[in-house]
């Protein structure tokens, strides 16, 4: 399936949602989605002041006896936690409400069935027929695409019919969920239940009335008592009100389910789900992390994985890329839960497949010529090929403008100078190769491999400022392949720095890279709003003007000669470490630039990953310019000898198996060189893989473990300039730039 002719699809810069959402999202200039922007909100409220907002707000429903409030729970972790606030912060006596619709595991089960004792409350569980659960199971499915449509209806009514018939005026629920995925409301408009929330949300349009006198599946009105949601009259009467609990306490549910685990006893699920990575959602209904969600990744393209991702994400339990990961290991799984629910209606599965591929959306899924069905999938945003970011029409010229600069470093090769490991210092080394004039060591205390003697500092600054290869990439290359670059390069390596300004309480900080160049990457952390200073630090006089032109602040020198106004939070630098003189150097400059608790992010090769090693001295890696070539271990070597702390290390790069099956297929190496193990794997082509995971060629499998393993080849460092008095020019956190 030819990937241009698919639906087009976008996905928030942010979290991982779709454009294609079953909740309606809205997108900012920087394509930030509105859940995310709602969530912002979160951080400026004053969670105190609302709690005593809420106090007050109850205080007219107290009473001496009887239940001052229903609370309707289903003994999931939620459940624990509203009985929990209500009791304990608020103060106030509940009586419980549960809807059963017969889909409970059995830890779901006993955790619903102990609130009543570890509360010490009563508890009300309203239980509809099965034989009429059934029916409405399948007639759902046909009608809508969804067999828990009843299920969602008993949620949504039984807590406030009950409330009604006991004339409990109070009803609490857990965060508003349309505002908490998707930005539905403010989190200043206190909105509260109503009943057009739950027929237009909760029961997507649909009521009872509309599942009675059904020709395959008859339902009678009798058998949906308990969905008739109050009329007007009554609620009149009563006083009746939802109130969100989110709107006065800032949600977390992986906190609460810390809490209700340690405070309650409550049992998150013993095993893992199959279509998301969370254990502790949704033990009341075996099918709603199955494959009733299932049905939204077939509707929608996306499913509870990227639900659950992204308010991880939003909370700082989990960065962009992981998310993504998140979404791309589960949300395209048929659940195996399909043959219990399959079992348990009397259907078969050819039955299922063929009403639930009537419900695909067109605007996300295209069927191939095969009968397959294929989308467009967030990672496909990253899945970047070399001839990508190396177009083949213009990467001939740029050999011979290679040729011109290895030329010139001959021609000094007298000016070289002797150097220790740029690493750790040592002066044990032992000769590897020679390669383009340049001799390569490697440092036998770790590894890493080096090239000395080599031009020294003022040398190499002659030799870019004249460099035929840089000007050639500048006025070829680059302008070739900018797009492909800012979409698969510069928007994801500024999404990694919002992630950790958001978990580093950086937001609203000062950012610097180092080596601008044409300010891709700051025009993308521009577009993500979270800095309040962005400076860009480079020393070619025609780049230094790009960056200005495009109204960013310019430091228009190399580092060792650049003096920052003002202390950063964060320091980003990319592929530049391996061109420098002195790494050493280099890192205590950022060391010394940063704040108290700043922090730099730096890329660079890694010449212990699969290609690096597979190739040797053919690598592309193994360059004139390349004289610092780490491995994970000495990279955080570095780092901690300089001062760093929380050093973290991870190889995300994607294209070590391309290259070594193109380097395979050029003849560069042989496959005898490489090996029969690795000329099987790069054999296989990733990009003619199903859009389905479970299809995916070898290859591309084999990269995500070389990502996974840190075996890829190429590497991020992010780390800490501790807290405490040290040489650094700046302001403590906090300070106004």
């Amino acid at each position: 399936m030819n990937r241009a002719n698919l639906p087009e699809i976008t996905w928030c810069a942010r979290c991982v949602y779709p454009s294609s959402s079953a909740v309606t999202l809205t997108f900012d200039e920087h394509h930030v989605c509105s859940g995310c922007r709602v969530h912002d909100q979160k951080k400026e409220i004053d969670w105190d002041e609302r709690l005593e907002w809420l106090l007050e707000e109850v205080e007219p429903y107290r009473k001496s006896t009887g239940y001052e409030c229903v609370i309707g729970v289903s003994g999931g972790k939620d459940s624990y936690y509203q009985t929990h606030f209500v009791k304990e912060k608020l103060g106030l006596k509940p009586l419980l409400v549960t809807y059963n619709g017969n889909n409970y595991l059995d830890v779901g089960w006993r955790n619903m069935l102990r609130m009543k004792e570890v509360f010490n409350v009563d508890h009300l569980v309203i239980s509809p027929s099965v034989d009429a659960l059934i029916r409405l199971n399948r007639l759902c499915f046909r009608r809508m695409g969804d067999m828990n449509w009843q299920n969602h209806a008993g949620i949504a009514t039984v807590p406030m019919k009950t409330a009604v018939q006991f004339n409990i005026p109070l009803v609490f629920w857990g965060e508003h969920g349309w505002t908490d995925l998707g930005g539905m409301h403010s989190m200043h408009d206190l909105v509260e239940y109503t009943a057009r929330y739950r027929k237009d949300q909760f029961l997507r349009g649909y009521d009872w009335y509309d599942m009675v006198g059904d020709a395959e599946d008859p339902v009678a009105e009798h058998e949906l008592e308990w969905c008739k949601y109050p009329d007007d009259d009554e609620i009149q009467r009563v006083g009746l009100r939802g109130i969100f609990i989110g709107n006065y306490d800032p949600w977390d549910a992986n906190a609460h389910a810390e809490l209700v685990m340690e405070t309650y006893g409550w049992e998150p699920s013993p095993e893992p789900f199959e279509r998301t990575y969370r254990r502790m959602s949704n033990l009341d209904d075996r099918y709603e992390n199955g494959i009733h969600d299932y049905l939204k990744y077939v509707k929608f393209g996306y499913g509870r994985a990227t639900d659950h991702a992204s308010k991880d994400i939003r909370l700082g339990y989990l960065t962009r890329a992981e998310g993504i990961e998140k979404v791309r290991a589960h949300d395209h799984v048929k659940s195996s839960d399909l043959y219990h629910w399959l079992d348990y209606v009397g259907r078969d599965e050819a039955w299922f497949d063929r009403i639930a591929d009537g419900f695909r959306d067109p605007r996300v899924w295209i069927q191939g010529d095969d009968g397959r069905w294929h989308k467009r999938n967030i990672w496909d945003n990253g899945r970047m090929k070399v001839g990508d970011i190396r177009p083949e029409d213009v990467m001939s010229g740029q050999r011979a403008a290679m040729q011109k600069d290895i030329d010139w470093l001959a021609r000094h090769r007298d000016e070289f100078v002797p150097v220790a490991c740029p690493a750790c210092a040592a002066d044990r080394t032992e000769v590897l190769y020679d390669k383009y004039g340049l001799t390569h060591r490697r440092c036998l205390a770790c590894r890493t491999q080096y090239v000395s003697p080599r031009p020294d500092a003022s040398l190499l600054e002659r030799f870019y400022a004249d460099s035929e290869n840089y000007r050639y990439w500048a006025t070829h290359v680059f302008p070739a392949s900018k797009d492909a670059r800012r979409e698969m390069i510069f928007r994801p390596r500024a999404e990694i720095v919002a992630d950790l300004a958001q978990r580093s309480g950086l937001e609203n900080g000062v950012l610097v890279e180092v080596g601008a160049a044409y300010g891709l990457f700051c025009d993308e952390v521009r577009r993500n709003g979270l800095f309040s200073r962005i400076i860009g630090i480079e020393p070619t006089p025609d780049l230094a003007e790009i960056c200005r032109d495009m109204g960013f602040e310019v430091i228009e020198s190399s580092f060792e000669h650049a003096s920052l106004p003002v202390a950063a939070d964060v320091i980003a630098s990319f592929e530049v470490i391996e061109h420098l003189f002195s790494p050493e150097s280099f890192m205590t400059w950022c060391f010394e630039s940063l704040a108290e608790g700043g922090h730099v992010l730096l890329t660079c090769p890694n010449i212990a990953g699969f290609e690096t090693v597979t190739l040797g001295a053919v690598s592309d890696t193994v360059d004139h310019e390349h004289i610092n070539l780490f491995t994970p271990d000495s990279l955080r070597l570095l780092a901690e000898r300089v001062g760093f702390v929380d050093v973290e290390i991870v190889t995300p790069g994607r294209l070590d198996v391309e290259i070594v099956r193109d380097a395979v297929r050029q003849g560069t190496v042989s496959a005898e060189d490489v090996g029969p193990f690795v000329a099987d794997i790069v054999a296989s082509d990733a990009s003619d893989a199903s859009d389905s995971s479970d299809d995916r060629a070898i290859g591309d499998l084999f990269q995500n473990y070389l990502v996974a393993a840190n075996r890829s080849s190429n590497m991020r460092l992010t780390a800490r300039r501790p807290d405490g008095p040290g040489p650094a020019p700046g302001r403590q956190r906090g300070a106004a730039p």
